[in-house]
């Protein structure tokens, strides 16, 4: 069974959206149509402690605590993929069946 969705803003982009695939694994896509990451930051966004914001502003916590719930505790994947210009697209894949933690 394939499951799709997605929740469609006032000027039609679908930010969110989610499948689920042959009842494996649950793909949550984000994406904006901002001015998009550079390749120097995109290549570092997983990094504990880093951060683009000035100092004090941020922790630089928030995406690496993210791939390690989602990689780490749940056996996924987080990817991201950007276009300067274009914006920026992260994909999220988590198997419906539980796996055991390593």
């Amino acid at each position: 069974m394939d499951l799709h969705g997605s929740i469609v803003t006032q000027d039609g982009l679908k930010p969110v959206a989610f499948d689920v695939h042959e009842d494996c694994w649950l793909q949550v896509t984000i994406a904006d149509n901002g001015s998009g990451i550079p390749d120097e930051v995109r290549d570092r966004l997983f990094e504990p402690f880093f951060t683009t914001k000035e100092v004090g502003k941020g922790t630089g916590l928030g995406l690496s605590i993210s791939r390690q719930i989602i990689v780490e505790k749940h056996g996924g994947t987080i990817d991201v993929a950007s276009t300067m210009g274009e914006g920026t697209t992260f994909t999220i894949k988590i198997p419906l069946q539980a796996t055991p933690a390593t």
